[in-house]
């Protein structure tokens, strides 16, 4: 694994055991959990937790710990993973993120992958997926093109 990637503000990093109580917090907010798969308790947290430990032990890649150096240890959680459901157009790898509330709409996102613009799809099964909200989330520029 990569020991940690800087943008102009961020530093993308590797999960510290000191991570899970932040990430604990903030996927108990339901406004950060709006889109997501709700965690059915803290066990089950805590394996999502192990589990993208895991996928970075296995694939090379997965969800980076995000740190504003300076203000936070932990904003949140950005990066790329397999699919873990069974979908129609799966195997599948995955862009997520998810941040703590006070840092939406700054871009960060959006920073964290670099991207100057994004392209992707929903498909018809998923419930959480929202495009007119990756749209606010991407902006910028980017545009999405919704297949469901």
């Amino acid at each position: 694994m990569t020991d940690a990637l800087r943008t102009a503000r961020l530093l993308l990093r590797p999960w510290r055991d000191e991570d899970v109580a932040a990430f604990a917090e903030l996927s108990a907010d339901s406004a950060v959990m709006r889109y997501l798969a709700p965690f059915a308790d803290r066990a089950a947290m805590d394996a999502w937790v192990v589990a993208a430990r895991k996928h970075w032990q296995d694939h090379g890649f997965g969800p980076w710990v995000v740190e504003l150096p300076g203000e936070a240890l932990m904003i949140g959680v950005v990066g790329l993973s397999n699919s873990r459901f069974a979908l129609p157009f799966a195997p599948a790898v995955e862009a997520a993120w998810r941040l703590a509330r006070p840092y939406w709409g700054r871009g960060y996102a959006y920073e964290a992958y670099g991207l100057r613009s994004m392209t992707g799809s929903t498909g018809s099964v998923s419930t959480r997926s929202s495009p007119s909200r990756c749209r606010r989330t991407w902006g910028r520029g980017g545009s999405w093109k919704s297949s469901g």
